[in-house]
């Protein structure tokens, strides 16, 4: 997962494959916000609910930000744009 995180991240910098990135770290991050957040906070109670819950909604904002990416691609100085132009 971690390979998963830098490799996807890397790209994303770069703009190679954006599109296709997007979709693996936005599903990863909605996948590991509910494994690891959102079950958990349901059962946990106080202050412990209220940070697992605040964690995953900070996944959820970041899944969003993959799916504006799939949704507009890469921008003008991306290595995809490059590709197109040449």
């Amino acid at each position: 997962m971690i390979a998963l995180e830098i490799a996807g991240g890397l790209a994303l910098l770069l703009g190679w494959r954006v599109r296709l990135w997007a979709v693996l770290l936005g599903g990863f991050s909605l996948v590991s916000g509910v494994i690891f957040h959102l079950v958990p906070g349901l059962a946990a109670e106080g202050m412990a609910a209220q940070n697992d819950i605040n964690h995953f909604l900070k996944n959820l904002a970041i899944a969003g930000g993959m799916g504006m990416l799939v949704a507009f691609g890469a921008g003008p100085l991306s290595l995809d744009r490059r590709a197109q132009v040449a």
